[in-house]
């Protein structure tokens, strides 16, 4: 029996089929009523060798694999691209295509679809690859609402590059610099510093020692603190405590709140951490200050980042609890009618008017608009979860779709 049929045999031998086949062997296996077995039986001559090209099980198993990632993406409905070109050894330009989309169980999955040659790597011939092998695995570009590339301005130019040609069939498909070549940039830059260079070695030769020894490993594993372990510490072993009291200098904006809200800080100092064998100790020294409403819009864009990825963080991990919780928090950031939103931030703060009676707050502005770009990145980065979970996190789908637009807004018009 050929390799073809021992595949089939063994892949298909809780599923058999009516056609019968001239080989004894196979007939042991063909009771039953499965469709791809009877059509590969139909039309399989049985007169090829295992040295054919269309009998190697490796064929057989891609197709399978691929047809079962194409099912889940369809299910689901919507996916993002991921593409990066490299030249080999033999100096020909290679595009990797990958797809990553959110399973029907809430996981995150980055499936590889294909690697192949590409005769020129410019902007249009790789969009043009890109659209083709979408196409050819029987998706649609419409339902694409994410592309992640590198930053070279092949992919990236916000005229011709390849994210701004697949944004004109796919409107939704935002670009997003992947983060490990980010990453990378930043680590080649920072080297160039010589005790960063040293750290780096100390961080590879501590690797390696680890690595090398199945003991040191053991060890190792046996001291690591995790997440929950070092969170212990925001609110414990404190020997400082702070209260602020929101005041409004001059005439309150009824329309903007946030444009004449100041803090009144306070901040206690103690002579021992709590908590500890007393329920209160002395405090030996306080500290008052006003927090104008810039510095109090930078504290609260921060706090709600840190927020935000945490919760995050904590779904990925299955923690469904913060479900709710996260539907708060992005109700927040997206809706300007709630919680004050990111619009209400910068009508108060990015406007030339402000700019204009407040100079010195230039370093600060371009902090605050730092600031949200990074939040609004974050909400995109993870927004495959999120839209998985919309009907669960009560966020209408039209917000989202609102979303889109007024965030390229944002970049046109803040940043």
């Amino acid at each position: 029996m050929d390799r073809k049929r021992e595949c089939l045999l063994g892949y298909f031998s809780s599923n058999a089929t009516s056609s019968q086949s001239p080989n004894p062997e196979f007939n042991l296996n063909i009771d039953g009523n499965d469709t791809t077995m009877q059509e590969t039986l139909l039309v399989d001559p049985g007169s090829l060798s295992n040295q054919d090209s269309s009998y190697t099980a490796e064929d057989l198993c891609g197709q399978e694999i691929l047809n079962t990632i194409v099912s889940e993406i369809k299910k689901i409905g919507y996916f993002a691209i991921l593409a990066d070109e490299t030249t080999d050894s033999s100096h020909q330009g290679q595009l990797c295509f990958c797809i990553r989309y959110v399973s029907e169980d809430a996981f995150i999955k980055e499936e590889y679809i294909s690697y192949g040659a590409m005769e020129f790597v410019d902007a249009k011939s790789i969009t043009e690859e890109i659209l083709s092998r979408v196409t050819s695995i029987g998706l649609n570009i419409d339902n694409c609402i994410a592309q992640c590339y590198d930053g070279c301005s092949t992919m990236s130019d916000h005229i011709s590059g390849v994210a701004t040609r697949i944004m004109k069939h796919a409107p939704l498909a935002i670009y997003l610099h992947r983060v490990s070549h980010r990453l990378n940039l930043v680590l080649n830059d920072s080297s160039k510093l010589t005790e960063i260079r040293r750290m780096f070695d100390i961080v590879f030769v501590t690797i390696n020692c680890i690595n090398d020894s199945s003991g040191r490993r053991n060890v190792f594993d046996a001291q690591f603190i995790s997440y929950c372990s070092t969170s212990f510490y925001k609110v414990n072993n404190v020997s400082r405590f702070r209260h602020s009291r929101p005041f409004h200098k001059g005439e309150k904006d009824k329309a903007n709140e946030f444009k004449t809200l100041w803090l009144e800080r306070t901040v206690y100092s103690t002579n021992a951490k709590f908590p500890g064998l007393l329920k209160s100790f002395p405090v030996i020294s306080t500290e008052i200050r006003e927090i104008s409403p810039l510095e109090y819009a930078l504290e609260t864009i921060k706090t709600s980042s840190t927020e935000l990825k945490e919760l995050i963080s904590s779904i990925k991990s299955g923690n469904s609890q913060f479900i709710n919780q996260l539907s708060m928090r992005l109700n927040g950031i997206i809706e300007a009618a709630v919680m004050g939103g990111l619009k209400n931030y910068e009508d108060a703060f990015f406007t030339n008017d402000y700019l204009c009676s407040n100079p010195a707050h230039e370093d600060e502005i371009i902090e605050l608009k730092e600031l949200i770009r990074e939040q609004i990145e974050v909400i995109h980065v993870n927004e495959y979860s999120v839209n998985f979970y919309h009907s669960l996190l009560k966020i209408r789908p039209d917000h989202w779709v609102n979303f889109h637009w007024t965030r390229d807004k944002r970049e046109v018009d803040t940043f």
